[in-house]
């Protein structure tokens, strides 16, 4: 029960009519980027959606591009993302499901914030995702580093965001400015600098 949408390069989602409907688990993978350029919507739940943007983990083309002012509503289904990059200039909402991003290659450096790195997720991109809790990063990927930000920005995020840094000798850094989450769970393999203010204004905070 679900499709597989593959592309040995470019992928682009776009429509003629009224937007894009899924009934069923979705796979959209491609190796040099994928473009949602319409409303995505999801008829039914629990219907995963996945997405690889970099499919072949080649690096700076697979760019997963959510365009201005388009939203992706997956109806209370996990969404998992796989990319060089995120460019989330419209929304994306699991609702009460959760949502991942991972990182193309091994080792890939992350940016949340203020801060860019391989992938650079900004505090506005975070604010437009609605989420039951968030992931970042994967045993595989290298260090993330966070940098302002505001309860506006992370409030979609509940309960937890969950940062995950354990790749050999990567960290998880918190510099620039001060940041807030809801909750925050943040493991890194070769420590964790905090160097201005993390604060979970609602629930637990976690560093290991």
């Amino acid at each position: 029960d679900g499709r597989t949408i593959t592309s040995g390069s470019l992928l682009t989602l776009v429509s003629t009519t009224s937007g894009i409907v899924r009934a069923v688990a979705l796979t959209l993978a491609a190796t040099t980027g994928i473009y949602i350029w319409e409303n995505m919507t999801t008829s039914v739940t629990n219907k995963a959606l996945v997405i690889n943007a970099d499919s072949d983990s080649s690096g700076s083309n697979g760019t997963l591009t959510v365009a201005a002012d388009k939203a992706v509503n997956s109806n209370q289904s996990d969404v998992t993302i796989t990319a060089w990059d995120v460019d989330l200039s419209g929304s994306l909402t699991a609702g009460t499901a959760t949502l991942n991003i991972y990182g193309a290659q091994s080792v890939q450096t992350i940016g949340l914030g203020g801060t860019t790195g391989s992938m650079h997720i900004l505090a506005v991109e975070l604010q437009r995702l609605t989420s039951a809790g968030l992931r970042v990063g994967s045993d595989a990927s290298g260090s993330i580093t966070v940098n302002t930000i505001s309860q506006a920005n992370s409030a979609g995020v509940i309960p937890v965001v969950t940062l995950m840094a354990v790749n050999t000798d990567a960290t998880v850094t918190f510099t620039g400015g001060a940041s807030t989450f809801n909750s925050l769970e943040a493991q890194a393999d070769a420590g964790i600098t905090v160097s201005k203010s993390v604060t979970a204004d609602t629930g637990h905070l976690y560093l290991d």
